[in-house]
């Protein structure tokens, strides 16, 4: 059986981080698969929830950019150690293939390499920055990967594969059984319940997701039809940012919305709050294709989202749900205006949306594709 290495880059929750394990315990029953996490926490726990016991190999995660010359120097050693260590598991380890997730993790394939071993590289990320450290981050990977696994078409397009090095993409999965059953129920009825006050769901709290937007987009549905009830929720780990934190409570506190917006942190599941949703809103300014989303069109919610990434293409340009232009609480607001005015028109979206995702994501053989991408490497 062939010996498979998951490597993360971080140890807390993120959406890639959770789609990894995700793969991981999919794909233990036809690979001999490790999982190795930089340090304990979040991620380690849910690892082990799921039945897969991580491997911790030590790297600190520390921005080498806000360190003095001394820090520096050490941390560059702490990363040298890191990756010695890696190498030396996956030796002893007789791993076959390294499955590196995300971009940002490059250590673990400079451990690869150094230990002569075939990459596979997970990109999520939409790598559309024009600076020097994502140039050499797009040249690294276009050198060292032996295989290229995309989240997204829009992850390809700004991270092509070299000539001759294979690619696919391969959608990160969702908890289909958990999330069909809410939309079976919710399409059950011939016509759509109207909440009050009305839920909006968002998931993520920092400035690429685009909560401010989302805020400002409220006040002016708020101006504009003062008697629509409604509450907003965002999950996510607080935001780290404190200018963007300021931000956000700012608006929070304007008349308009005082009172009707709450921050619920990390969600084990979005099940609990998706049963009672009446629109999920994505307004974020980058993303590749938020996971949240797929979630959201499962569960039978209707769903808002800026155009960036693959968002207009899994929204079937506005037949699944609603597409707007990022950076544009105008339109936004028009968007959540209609889905709420609107019960049945929004219905209707919604059941079209979780008929595309039953077809995407709810075949027996979901996992097929990338098995036989990884067998092939």
């Amino acid at each position: 059986m062939k010996r498979v290495a998951f490597v993360a880059h971080l140890s807390e929750i993120s959406g890639s981080g959770v789609a990894l394990l995700e793969t991981v315990s999919c794909l233990a029953a036809d690979y001999e698969v490790y999982l190795i996490l930089p340090g304990g926490g979040p991620l380690a726990d849910r690892a082990v929830k799921n039945g897969v016991e991580p491997v911790i190999i030590a790297n600190p995660q520390v921005a080498i950019t806000e360190a003095g010359p001394a820090q520096k120097m050490a941390i560059a050693a702490n990363r040298m150690r890191y990756v010695l260590r890696l190498r030396r598991f996956f030796q002893s380890r007789k791993i076959d293939l390294v499955y590196i997730n995300t971009s940002a993790s490059m250590f673990p394939a400079l451990s690869a390499r150094l230990a002569g071993l075939p990459i596979a590289w997970h990109i999520h990320e939409t790598l559309d920055a024009a600076d020097r450290r994502t140039r050499w981050k797009k040249r690294i990977i276009r050198r060292w990967a032996d295989g290229l696994i995309y989240a997204s078409a829009s992850s390809m397009k700004f991270l092509s594969p070299p000539s001759g090095t294979p690619s696919i993409i391969a959608r990160n999965s969702i908890r289909i059984d958990d999330l069909a059953p809410l939309g079976t129920a919710r399409f059950a009825s011939s016509e759509a319940a109207l909440n009050s006050p009305q839920l909006i769901v968002m998931n993520g709290t920092i400035a690429r997701k685009g909560a401010d937007v989302l805020l400002r987009a409220l006040s002016v549905l708020r101006r504009a039809v003062p008697g629509l009830d409604f509450k907003l929720v965002i999950t996510g780990m607080p935001p780290a940012e404190p200018a963007f934190v300021s931000t956000l409570e700012e608006l929070g506190e304007s008349p308009a919305l005082k009172g009707r917006i709450s921050y619920a942190g990390m969600q084990e599941s979005l099940a609990p709050l998706l049963a009672t949703a009446s629109v999920f809103v994505s307004p974020a300014r980058n993303e590749a294709l938020p996971i949240a989303i797929v979630e959201a069109m499962a569960a039978g919610v209707p769903v808002i989202a800026t155009d960036v990434g693959d968002c207009a293409d899994l929204l079937n340009h506005g037949k699944c749900g609603w597409i707007v232009p990022p950076e544009n609480e105008n339109a936004l607001a028009s968007a959540i205006e209609e889905a709420l005015t609107q019960p049945n028109f929004s219905h209707a979206k919604a059941e079209t949306a979780f008929a595309k995702v039953m077809d995407l994501y709810g075949t027996e053989n979901f996992w097929q594709p990338l098995r036989a991408f990884l067998d092939s490497l």
